[in-house]
């Protein structure tokens, strides 16, 4: 823990499951089991320390991330969770993978329906994020997601590797709004 040479977790499912069993869920005003679908990043912005930390961008298998989140229900009745992920849509293709399978695992199963999740989030185009993403994210219980904007310039995101425009922006803000 305290070793500034170690290594990083190449494969984020081998990863065991939080013991929660000693926690008093009673005693939070707004019990919340954190969750980690990934470490890293996919972007290099000039700013950013992740990648000094974190090097390379892994992250945890959809099926892997569901089984966690319906377990802390079925042991805790937990329902919100918060993600630790510095992007929890890094991998686009894992993050609709885990939406389309939270939202039908609250479909067909009532103690799951109140499931909610929040996160950190990259701002993406429309092409890569489409509006079927974002409708998805709601079914799964999205609730709540905090996009690092950094600059409402053009130019200075441009020079910090953010790599999304105005347009971009506008889209997410008006995806999220719907």
């Amino acid at each position: 823990i305290d070793d500034p040479h170690f290594e990083q977790v190449k494969d984020m499912n081998e990863l065991d499951y939080p013991d929660y069993s000693g926690v008093e869920w009673k005693e939070y005003h707004d019990p919340r089991i954190l969750i980690t679908g990934s470490r890293g990043c996919v972007r290099k912005c000039t700013f950013c320390d992740i990648g000094v930390t974190w090097p390379k961008f892994a992250y945890r298998s959809a099926d892997k991330l569901v089984e966690e989140i319906k377990q802390s229900v079925y042991e805790h009745g937990i329902t919100r969770f918060e993600f630790t992920d510095s992007l929890i849509n890094g991998s686009v293709s894992n993050f609709n993978k885990f939406n389309e399978a939270l939202a039908n695992a609250r479909a067909k199963d009532p103690v799951l329906e109140q499931v909610s999740y929040m996160g950190q989030f990259i701002c993406r185009s429309k092409k890569v994020m489409p509006e079927s993403t974002y409708e998805l994210m709601h079914y799964a219980g999205c609730n709540q997601i905090t996009t690092g904007i950094e600059s409402f310039s053009e130019r200075v995101r441009h020079h910090m590797k953010k790599k999304f425009s105005d347009s971009d922006i506008d889209y997410h803000l008006e995806a999220c709004g719907r």
